[in-house]
């Protein structure tokens, strides 16, 4: 071990902050995994098209884009701390507006406003995050992160298949624990670091320095985009219930959680290209079998959880890749682009892959996801990714 590796693994890893960081990104997850799933069976029921559903979800998208713009001007202008517990409120606020307000022309704008402060909370918790967490650990603590972000996820539609979707009281369940999880961020006023003054050329240096990872991010947000929005439609329309449905969407989030950090693990240890590719591949093969998988057989248990673990793995390398090299105003831009470029690719899926099911019916679904993941592989093994900032503790890129 040389000298540089013993003195990193000595660096304490400040688990409290670390902690109240994901208790308060958890809400991001949260309010998803129930609001996007409920909004989409809900539309269903009142007999909206899919084309609608995907959408709904697109007008959420531009939103994301909007507030990946508009975050690190935000938080400046807030500051980091005040200007996530703002986007937990107003989500909070926008979660409950969804349970009151009919659709479908009204939604429009509430998705917009919805990806506008979610996205504000994605950046200003995740920048704070990858900035506390020491280097030695990162793909570990990332890992542990998105696991337990995850988790977070599931309690959405396990809410949505226990609760419904046509009633009051599900949507004020969910935007009330929104609204609680601004309390670990104001605890937060000593530990968590400032966001500094980012101007346009920076974001622009930044973007130009990260090729690979956003690309995959980028195409991560048109699959999730899909899953997120339109999994459930799917799923009734090969022969499930809504409430079966509900069940299945859920088994992405717990593959999450149990496969994340495992997936941080190897990303300490091996090349980071190889491990992009590798998870690429897998997802693409998963997908392209989807429509040969029983969805009331025992099988489609494991297979879910193993292609939404993949997945989201891409994104999880990624972040680590992001933190590994660039710091200070540099990672805020850059994380704020990844931001931008998920709100592009969610905003592409959602549309697509909604327009795609209406076209062909729902073999759709499948045929964007593996288009989605053939892509990904391609900004993987052919664009640059970056170099990282110190001498590499484990394998290099």
């Amino acid at each position: 071990m040389t000298r540089q590796e013993v003195i990193a693994a000595d660096v304490a890893v400040p688990w409290l902050s670390i902690g109240a960081l994901i208790a308060t990104l958890g809400a991001f997850a949260l309010n998803g995994g129930f609001l996007y799933p409920a909004n989409a069976f809900k539309l269903d029921a009142l007999g909206y098209s899919t084309a609608t559903v995907g959408a709904v979800g697109a007008a959420g998208a531009f939103g994301y884009i909007v507030g990946s713009l508009g975050a690190p001007f935000i938080a400046v202008r807030l500051g980091l701390r005040r200007a996530a517990i703002a986007s937990l409120l107003s989500t909070a606020v926008l979660i409950f507006a969804f349970a009151v307000i009919p659709p479908v022309l009204a939604w429009y704008p509430l998705r917009f406003l919805h990806g506008i402060t979610t996205t504000v909370l994605f950046v200003c918790g995740e920048t704070a995050l990858i900035a506390v967490a020491p280097e030695a650990q990162r793909g570990r603590i990332i890992g542990f992160y998105t696991a337990v972000n995850s988790l977070f996820f599931v309690l959405g539609p396990v809410a949505v298949g226990a609760l419904g979707f046509q009633t009051l009281f599900p949507y004020v369940l969910v935007a009330g624990i929104v609204g609680l999880l601004a309390l670990p961020m104001a605890a937060l006023a000593r530990v968590t670091p400032e966001m500094p003054a980012v101007p346009w050329r920076q974001m622009v240096t930044s973007v130009s320095s990260i090729p690979a990872l956003l690309g995959v991010v980028a195409i991560w947000g048109w699959l999730d985009g899909s899953m997120i929005n339109l999994f459930g439609l799917y799923a009734v329309r090969r022969g499930v219930s809504a409430s079966e449905a509900a069940f299945l969407f859920s088994l992405g989030p717990l593959g999450n959680a149990i496969l994340q950090f495992p997936i941080g693990w190897l990303a300490d240890h091996v090349p980071r290209r190889s491990l992009l590719a590798g998870l690429t591949v897998a997802g693409g093969v998963l997908a392209a079998l989807m429509p040969l998988m029983d969805f009331h057989g025992l099988l489609i248990v494991p297979y879910l959880i193993v292609l939404a673990a993949v997945g989201f793995g891409t994104f999880t390398v990624a972040l680590i890749c992001l933190g590994d090299s660039l710091n200070g105003p540099a990672l805020v831009a850059a994380n704020a682009s990844f931001g931008l470029c998920w709100g592009i690719g969610t905003f592409a899926g959602s549309a697509i892959t909604g327009g795609l099911m209406e076209l062909v019916g729902a073999s759709g679904f499948p045929l964007a996801l593996t288009l989605g993941f053939l892509l990904q592989w391609l900004a993987a093994v052919v664009l640059p990714l970056p170099a990282r900032r110190t001498v590499g503790l484990h394998a290099g890129n």
